[in-house]
């Protein structure tokens, strides 16, 4: 009978042990996943947005191009800022329409023309083009991008799959940017071509 009773005790213990470390295990999960959670909410804190300068100075000339700087802030992964895609058309409020401009813009995939958008590796572009009329020329510009995870993600189990799903939750998994506008002012005079200094976003 004290034989049974001391195993009796024994599984007790036993069970009770386990039940601590299962307790533990769980709780220890919960923290990995608010820690992670939370390191996706620093990393991604930033939305993604474009800027532009409101407005560029223009000498038309022979071979003389136009540069418009784009820049984009939030992009993260490696990936993401190769994977940006901007779109440019021109405004219903510019009082003059480029010539041969295409009737539905361009974007960064389209193959380089009269006008065209160059990448560099951190998401940033630089639009350019040559203009043969004097006008103010008003273009709209925004971007598009799939968030997707840095590849360091990818050596912490399931992390990439917690990173799709706060995406997901949080509506920034597929990223459409903000308008912005450029009034490019193309004259015939004399000097050299400047951006104002004042960037909207």
């Amino acid at each position: 009978m004290k034989k049974n009773m001391v195993y009796f005790i024994l599984y007790v213990v036993l069970i009770t042990e386990l039940l601590i470390v299962i307790t533990e295990r769980d709780e220890l999960d919960e923290a990995q996943e608010k820690v992670r959670t939370e390191m996706l909410r620093t990393i991604y804190k930033e939305p993604v947005e474009i800027k532009v300068p409101f407005s560029v100075d223009y000498e038309i000339k022979n071979q003389n191009k136009f540069n418009v700087v784009l820049s984009a802030s939030g992009l993260v992964s490696v990936e993401e800022k190769q994977a940006i895609k901007y779109y440019i058309n021109i405004d219903p409020s510019s009082k003059v329409r480029p010539s041969n401009w295409p009737g539905d813009g361009i974007n960064s995939a389209s193959i380089a023309g009269t006008y065209a958008i160059e990448k560099d590796s951190s998401g940033n572009a630089i639009f350019s083009g040559m203009l043969d009329r004097e006008g103010d020329y008003v273009f709209t510009i925004y971007a598009e991008v799939t968030r997707t995870a840095p590849s360091y993600m990818k050596a912490l189990p399931g992390l990439v799959d917690e990173f799709k799903l706060f995406m997901e939750e949080t509506n920034q998994l597929n990223v459409k940017t903000k308008t912005a506008l450029v009034n490019l002012h193309a004259r015939r005079l004399g000097g050299v071509q400047t951006s104002a200094a004042e960037i909207r976003f």
